[in-house]
């Protein structure tokens, strides 16, 4: 190998190590996001179950009043306060709900635009390997054709001298 072909060499490994590491780069930004709406969505679902049961048990303990109102008329004034305060806890707990369920679709949403993204980077780049294949068996084409050349200069060379010598015979 000669030192042009060595250089050349190193110049197009040069370049596409630096091409490799900025392509990957926004790969990185990627996969992250994607990992982080990912955990964000696992602790949205977490939150809505702990909140689901909170609201199963205050409907339960809603439900136990309002057999136990029946009783005696002071209590039947204690438990329509009581049942005011849960059917209020209830509200909360329904809005905080519907607050994480639109959250988790928010979610949802951007997971589903960043996969996306990721499928589109990944075809350029599968289209940019086939095209570096592509030009690197053009480049080892190139070489053949290079050390063809060589060898038929140094052939030529060598029947310039043979000429030369046999020139100088005459002469």
């Amino acid at each position: 190998m000669t030192e042009i072909d060595s250089i050349l060499r190193n110049e197009i490994l040069n370049k596409l190590k630096k091409r490799n590491n900025s392509e990957n780069g926004v790969h990185s930004h990627i996969i992250k996001s994607h990992s982080k709406l990912t955990e964000l969505n696992i602790t949205l679902k977490q939150e809505i179950n702990e909140v689901k049961m909170e609201n199963q048990r205050l409907v339960q303990e809603n439900i136990e009043l309002r057999k136990s109102s029946g009783s005696t008329t002071t209590n039947a004034s204690i438990s329509v306060d009581k049942y005011q305060l849960f059917e209020e806890k209830l509200l909360k707990a329904k809005d905080e709900v519907i607050d994480l369920q639109k959250r988790l679709v928010d979610q949802a949403q951007q997971v589903i635009s960043l996969n996306k993204i990721l499928k589109e980077k990944d075809d350029e780049l599968s289209l940019k390997e086939v095209k570096i294949l592509d030009l690197e068996s053009k480049l080892e084409l190139l070489k053949a054709a290079n050390k063809e050349l060589e060898n038929k200069i140094a052939a030529s060379e060598e029947q310039i001298k043979v000429i030369l010598k046999f020139s100088s015979l005459f002469t």
